[in-house]
């Protein structure tokens, strides 16, 4: 009679075990595959996001980490600059292995619609001689805003002389450029790119004595 006790018993403890092993495969977390693209953009001052997708159907469920490139990081890009992406699973019943990309978003380009004229000291011509400093004063205007110009600015900035030209008899043009305030998320412009490579401000240039 001790045979089938045994037998009874060895039944139920394998019985258990194997619905222990059956119930721990049903908890295990869903392995699922994530895609991330590399995102570029224009700033224009709205928030950036990546697009994730997983290829189970999932629209949501995962985490989004952005770094700026000084290593902070930031809930939602705004400012130009290069963000490197951490995606990872959030949903306790997925697992995912992270993903990493970068979203960029770049400076965006500007429209000058009114560029500086020069100063005039002789008549019509501004006159100066070899050796002299190239001065913004001789600018008809350099600084530009929506409050000083409210019809043609958006963006506010200023004029200058392009750094680094020197006063020669030989030349006869000479480049002015346009620095946004926030440069950080706005391109520079310089009329010679505007326009073409010749168009430039004249300066007539005596010989210095």
């Amino acid at each position: 009679m001790r045979k089938p006790i045994i037998c009874i018993v060895l039944t139920i403890m394998l019985s258990a075990l194997s619905f222990t092993f059956i119930t721990g495969c049903d908890d295990e977390p869903q392995m699922v595959k994530l895609k991330v693209d590399f995102a570029t953009f224009f700033y224009d001052g709205a928030p950036k996001s990546v697009t994730v997708t997983a290829e189970n159907g999932m629209t949501e469920g995962w985490k989004i980490t952005y770094v700026n490139e000084d290593g902070v990081e930031v809930d939602s890009p705004v400012e130009a600059g290069i963000y490197d992406v951490t995606v990872s699973m959030a949903n306790s019943g997925y697992r995912s292995r992270k993903v990493k990309s970068t979203l960029t978003i770049e400076k965006a380009p500007i429209c000058v619609l009114i560029w500086p004229q020069i100063v005039p000291n002789n008549g019509d011509e501004l006159v100066l001689t070899a050796g002299q400093e190239l001065d913004d004063s001789m600018l008809a205007f350099t600084e530009v805003s929506p409050e000083l110009c409210p019809s043609i600015a958006s963006v506010p900035g200023r004029f200058s002389w392009v750094s680094g030209q020197e006063l020669s008899p030989e030349r006869t043009l000479y480049d002015v450029i346009f620095i946004p305030v926030n440069a950080k998320n706005y391109k520079s412009l310089r009329l010679s790119d505007a326009y073409g490579g010749d168009y430039m401000l004249p300066i007539t240039v005596l010989p210095a004595d």
